[in-house]
């Protein structure tokens, strides 16, 4: 048996495909009884023209230039799936008309609203204002982003916490979106869009505002989203600044 064993193992051949940057590439295992000993083998395969490389590489072309975006919430089946974020008093709300935005006079000439407009991961506002606006999530877990021309974020904020999910179903195309997962340690995440409107945003057409899941956050009638996803634009910034 052992005999055998050795005989059939000296006219084993295994090989292992992989794939580099470029070119694929066979790696095989030849072993040898007269030396007792094994060889490695590296060579590089060629291979047949592929149409699908040129598409990823379309689709990895256009993600890398878009450098902001518009946010929409992903949550299928339910009234808010679809709905467009615009900023407002420092937070996200769907329903109203545009962002509320601002450009002193000074400022010659004003860049053109392009809507609300955001930096991958939620990481700033796309704006032109020196020194942008950040994004963070508040206590209350109420996405929200800071004023201009202040670094001022409320105590107990998170800053961060974002990232990419995707998202397979039988039913529709695979999506990319973007999930929040606290950075406090307590585990707690989630994007939420909640009905919860101030006051004073009455009579803008306000109907919900995204919220994360946070430790102090308690709003019981929200929607619980997959994620948000994020657009891209061909617009640098959306305005001088929001307000």
């Amino acid at each position: 048996m052992l005999g055998n064993s050795k005989r059939n193992w000296c006219n084993t051949r295994m090989s292992l495909l992989f794939y580099g940057v470029v070119h694929p590439y066979r790696l095989t295992l030849v072993p040898s009884c007269a030396r007792r000993s094994l060889h490695l083998i590296l060579e590089r395969v060629p291979r047949r023209p592929n149409t699908m490389k040129c598409l990823v590489l379309l689709a990895y072309s256009a993600v890398a230039s878009a450098t902001s975006y518009f946010l929409t919430v992903y949550a299928p089946n339910t009234e808010v799936d679809g709905g467009l974020f615009q900023a407002a008093g420092q937070g996200f709300y769907t329903g109203t008309s545009g962002p509320a935005t601002y450009c002193p006079d000074n400022v010659k000439p004003c860049p053109e609203v392009q809507g609300t407009l955001v930096h991958a991961g939620l990481t700033g506002m796309a704006v032109a204002v020196p020194g942008g606006q950040a994004i963070y999530v508040a206590p209350s877990g109420a996405v929200e982003y800071a004023r201009a021309h202040s670094s001022y974020i409320p105590e107990g904020s998170i800053i961060g916490g974002w990232f990419n999910k995707t998202v397979v179903s039988d039913c529709d195309p695979t999506i990319s979106v973007l999930d929040f997962l606290s950075t406090d340690g307590s585990n707690i995440g989630g994007v939420k869009v909640c009905p919860d409107i101030e006051s004073w945003m009455d009579g803008t057409g306000a109907s919900f505002r995204l919220y994360a899941g946070t430790k102090g956050f308690n709003l019981t009638n929200c929607v619980d989203a997959v994620g948000l996803h994020l657009n891209p634009v061909a617009a640098d910034v959306g305005c001088w600044q929001y307000i």
